[in-house]
């Protein structure tokens, strides 16, 4: 019997050790997160893209090692997301840093998917309606914004066509983005542009019901019945 025990445990052990090296550990938080693509988006939200940069400077596996731990080593320096993502953008020094090839935390999971990252299919580039309907909704949301503020400090300069049109969009930010459904695909481009897509219709939401509210009632009315 306690041979089986022995045994038991050994397993019970094994699992807990290979669940604990799947963890990935954040760059700027340190929180850990079931998987590297997660705390990559966890950074990316913050403001660290490393995906962006592994992109942008085209880089090969022992430059995203290199990308990697000199993130970490900026995050321990105190540095925050937004200025890491700017210090590694304009000062490329870490690319032949030699010493930057030595982790900083053993078994790093986001090294251990950086093939993954820079192996992607090439066809997984940005959708090109999808980026023109993101650009479409985000210069609405621009406009939308200023035609609110101008509105709300009673500028003179400024007319109701604006908040009229924004005001408009109302009933199709309350449906389904039908292009959005139409789009089948697992890349994480796609992916990252549908989330972009269904934020920014959040946003304009907002601002087109500011918008309706600024405006005569009888012009609100017929926003409405359309």
């Amino acid at each position: 019997m306690r041979d089986d025990d022995d045994h038991h445990d050994y397993d019970e052990n094994e699992e807990e050790e290979q669940v604990e090296s799947a963890l990935a550990v954040g760059i700027t938080n340190k929180q850990t997160y079931p998987d590297a693509s997660r705390a990559l988006e966890a950074e990316k939200k913050n403001g660290l893209d490393l995906f962006a940069l592994i992109h942008m400077f085209k880089l090969d596996f022992y430059g995203g090692v290199r990308l990697i731990n000199t993130a970490r080593r900026l995050a321990d320096e105190g540095l925050n997301a937004t200025q890491i993502f700017q210090r590694l953008e304009t000062d490329l020094s870490w690319q032949n840093d030699a010493a930057a090839l030595t982790p900083i935390i053993e078994d790093d999971a986001l090294i251990e998917f950086l093939d993954e990252i820079i192996h992607e299919d090439e066809s997984d580039s940005p959708d090109v309606e999808l980026q023109a309907r993101l650009d479409s909704i985000t210069q609405d949301v621009a406009q939308g914004s200023q035609a609110v503020r101008s509105a709300l400090q009673q500028d003179e300069s400024s007319t109701y066509s604006e908040l009229e049109r924004i005001a408009a969009l109302v009933p199709q930010l309350l449906t389904d983005d039908d292009l959005i459904a139409e789009k089948e695909s697992d890349s994480r481009s796609m992916a990252s542009l549908k989330r972009d897509i269904i934020d920014a219709r959040s946003q304009l939401l907002i601002i087109a019901r500011r918008a309706q509210a600024l405006l005569p009632s009888s012009s609100s009315s017929n926003m409405m019945k359309k």
